[in-house]
Parts: structure tokens; sequence; C-alpha cells
């Protein structure tokens, strides 16, 4: 007979989620659930013990991908905004910087860090790098595949006809010729 297999409430599925989310952390996961954080330990243990929470993050940590909504498409999103990115958009005129609240979030995407340096009145933007990204590009579209490259090479009527008669095998038909003229076969 089946048994019959009980139905997640919403916090346990938030707690598979977040289990998964916060590195196998049973405790982080209850708190991040809504369970209180008195409780959070001793029910984030129970909850791994349930034979139907256990299922759930075992069927979770076959799917991250919807886990961590993370998609192909996302990646490449955020690849696309750092390759395709330059400082100028950071830029009101090749001198005067945007201010940073005017931004757009793409743009701030695109940033790795901001050095300022009060003495020399001096701030030091500096990008993600571009190459890399284009390179994750080329590898998740396919663009990086291996190709097949033929080579040709032309030789000389004279060579091909130094290479037939320096051959071993032009030698022996050579000297094969020779003994049958010798024997008057």
């Amino acid at each position: 007979m089946k048994e019959k297999v009980k139905k997640l409430t919403y916090k346990e599925k938030a707690f598979c989620v977040h289990f998964i989310k916060n590195g196998y952390n049973a405790l982080q996961a209850a708190v991040s659930s809504g369970y209180s954080v008195k409780s959070a330990k001793e029910i984030g243990y129970e909850n791994l013990t349930k034979l139907h929470i256990k299922a759930e993050i075992e069927r979770l940590k076959g799917n991250l991908e919807e886990v961590l909504q993370i998609s192909k498409g996302k990646v490449l999103e955020e690849h696309k905004k750092i390759a395709f990115s330059s400082m100028e958009q950071l830029h009101d005129t090749w001198i005067s910087r945007k201010k940073f609240d005017l931004l757009t979030p793409e743009q701030k995407a695109c940033i790795q860090s901001i050095e300022t340096n009060e003495k020399q009145r001096m701030v030091k933007i500096k990008l993600y790098d571009k190459q890399k990204s284009l390179d994750s590009i080329s590898k998740l579209m396919g663009y990086d595949a291996a190709t097949k490259q033929e080579n040709t090479l032309t030789v000389a009527p004279a060579v091909v006809q130094w290479l037939e008669s320096n051959t071993p095998n032009a030698v022996i038909s050579k000297s094969e010729q020779e003994i049958k003229e010798r024997e008057g076969i």
C-alpha cells in the first residue's frame, strides 16, 4: 500500500529553498524562512528529519537553476552588460563623471571597484574585465567550438617527380626491373 505524501507548508517550502541557498545551514534556513530566531536551531534540525522535507531538498538539489532562479539567459545578460560596457557610459563629458545616483543599474553592475583619494581629489573607477565576459559569452553560445581547418600544399611538378624517383618504392621498382632485364624475363 502506498504511503500518502505529506504536502509541504509555505514555511517548509521556504526552508528547503533557503537550506540550499544558505549552503545547507539548517539554522540560517529556518531564520530565513520566517521561524523565530529562538527556535530556529530546533526547528531546522526537526525539519531535516521529516521525510517529505528531505524529499523536497533532494528534488531541489537536482534542479539548482530553479532554486537559485538562474538561467543561461540571465548569465548571458550579466556578461552582456560587462562585455559591452565602457567608461564612456559613466561620464557626461570626457572629464566629468555622471553622479553615481544617476547611473542605471546596468551601468552600476559593470563597476568592479571605486577608490577615492581625498588628498589628490581623485576617484578611480575600475570596470569588470570585458574580455573575460566576451570569452564567457563565446563559450556559452558555442562560438568557441573547435572548427575543422583544412590545409593544402601546392607542390611544383619537378618536386613531385623528384620525390617519385627517390622514394624507396621507386628504388625497389627500379631494382626489380633491372633484375628482370638481366635474367631476361
